[in-house]
């Protein structure tokens, strides 16, 4: 009967040290938000055009402008953008951490080394 409870408190406490020690995955890597806080500042890659940003006469517009611009303002930083030429060089940019966010991009071309959110205009 001991080894019965010991064996159930052993596995128990196994249980709990993965539990604990578990890191879920996350948008950002575990320091990038510290980062980018540090810095005041945030980098978006972004392809240009007429449904994800675009400038007119100096002004800076477009659908996916405006939750960047949002986004920056909530985490209380500065907002810098990078326009990509194509997703091969924006993904290199995103894994050598020139860029933090790529935006407007198809989530049909998948990198198992890119996390993506969830598509929010559908």
């Amino acid at each position: 009967m001991l080894k019965f409870l010991l064996r159930i408190i052993f596995i128990s406490v196994f249980v709990t040290f993965l539990i604990y020690y578990y890191q879920p995955i996350n948008l950002f890597d575990k320091n990038d938000l510290a980062r980018i806080k540090k810095e005041s500042l945030i980098v978006f890659g972004v392809r240009v055009g007429p449904t994800s940003y675009y400038e007119v006469k100096n002004k800076l517009l477009g659908f996916e402008y405006e939750p960047m611009k949002e986004f920056s303002k909530y985490i209380d930083v500065d907002l810098s953008i990078v326009q990509a030429e194509n997703i091969y060089k924006s993904k290199k940019q995103l894994f050598d951490r020139d860029v933090d966010i790529l935006v407007g991009f198809d989530t049909k071309d998948n990198d198992a080394n890119a996390k993506s959110s969830y598509p929010y205009h559908r």
